[in-house]
């Protein structure tokens, strides 16, 4: 997949790195440092989803994060510790975890907003692709092989994609991974609910596509450090 070559420049009134002000309002303490570029497509989407999740599974804060949650999965018992060798029960884990501890939040009003795991795991909530990341990042930071699917699921309008969620894979196949909608780690939607599907193995950049692409005009991107979003004029998308 070819990654797009975006133009950026500064959003008004927002801090520069060094935490100063462009401008006469923004984030009091400086913490977030925000560009404008073009969006780049679904295809630019899904890179930053992945970047986010390559981020986040070699942040020591999120690995510690993993282990923790896994820290009382059944033991090996060849050594009497966390049998982190077996992918479903870290799966369990971390589902019920972010189950628990993670709320469902939609994005603002006309904006597709992205956000690192760390930042999710701070702030406690995130929509589907929010939790797509951290599930990912939490999930390959120890070793569990992830993809990203999204998918066209709404009857209305078949020809759009309209949710995103992770996939795990264990014991030679791909499981579903989706606190958002289901109830436990290997949920996932029904072929029959679905009109169309894309993946991106997050291990490597393997795009598998079925049914109709469609991008989107008049849209663009906003980067942060904490944050990312997409903001559009129309409607949102996953």
């Amino acid at each position: 997949m070819t990654v797009p070559t975006l133009h950026t420049e500064r959003i008004p009134n927002s801090p520069n790195q060094d935490g100063k002000k462009s401008g006469a309002s923004g984030n009091p303490d400086g913490s977030a440092f925000f560009t404008r570029i073009p969006y780049p497509g679904l295809d630019g989407v899904l890179d930053k989803m992945k970047e986010l999740a390559d981020q986040g599974k070699g942040d020591p804060i999120v690995r510690e994060k993993a282990v923790s949650i896994t820290k009382n999965i059944p033991k090996d018992p060849r050594t009497n510790l966390p049998n982190r060798r077996n992918y479903q029960q870290i799966a369990d884990a971390v589902y019920m975890w972010m189950k628990k501890n993670i709320e469902y939040i939609n994005d603002p009003d006309g904006i597709e907003w992205l956000q690192t795991a760390k930042k999710t795991i701070e702030l406690g909530y995130g929509d589907c692709d929010d939790q797509s990341v951290l599930a990912a990042a939490l999930l390959s930071s120890i070793g569990v092989p992830t993809r990203f699917k999204v998918v066209k699921a709404n009857p209305d309008r078949r020809n759009a994609y309209s949710h995103v969620y992770l996939q795990y894979h264990d014991k030679d196949r791909w499981k579903g991974f989706d606190p958002t909608l289901h109830t436990k780690a290997g949920d996932e939607l029904s072929d029959h609910h679905i009109f169309g599907s894309k993946t991106v193995d997050l291990s490597g950049v393997e795009i598998v596509n079925s049914g109709n692409f469609k991008l989107f005009a008049g849209i663009s991107l906003v980067v942060g450090i904490s944050y990312l979003a997409y903001r559009h004029k129309s409607h949102k998308n996953i």
